[in-house]
């Protein structure tokens, strides 16, 4: 279901930017969805677009758009959580200390990320996926940690 979920935004959401102008060199979208108690679907998705020169707010149109038209999450009633990516995408290339300050935000944003989504999980009690965000956040905040050394 997941698959499909992210599948069809994907699909959407390059449609709704066309319908801009606007030509993405890349969009792609996940989807996790989680059931409660077998009689609620909910769909965090995340989606990320690469699209040069393009306006966020116009990119956010076309991203509430898709998600407003998306065919699978009405049919399944999913209830969506869209998020699109807090990881903006560079432009040319960065000298190489602008590149590892770029790698923490990265990094930083990621744990970020991950502990709110910790919380929605947490409040559902889903242990397995607390368990896997509680590495994941490790995994980048020591990565974060000691790509900050080399800055120093």
């Amino acid at each position: 279901m997941a698959a499909a979920h992210a599948s069809c935004f994907s699909m959407a959401l390059a449609a709704q930017l066309g319908e801009r102008g606007i030509t993405p060199e890349q969009v792609a979208a996940r989807s996790f969805i989680t059931c409660d108690n077998g009689t609620r679907l909910r769909s965090a998705r995340s989606a990320t677009v690469r699209a040069p020169g393009a306006d966020r707010r116009r990119v956010e149109e076309a991203a509430e758009a898709a998600r407003v038209g998306c065919p699978i999450a009405r049919v399944l009633k999913l209830e969506v959580s869209p998020e699109l990516s807090a990881i903006p995408e560079e432009a040319g290339i960065p000298k190489a200390l602008e590149r590892v300050q770029r790698l923490v935000e990265g990094h930083e944003t990621v744990a970020r990320t991950a502990r709110q989504v910790f919380q929605r999980a947490d409040d559902d009690n889903d242990q397995p996926t607390c368990d896997l965000l509680t590495q994941r956040m490790q995994v980048h905040e020591k990565t974060a940690w000691m790509l900050r050394s080399l800055l120093e």
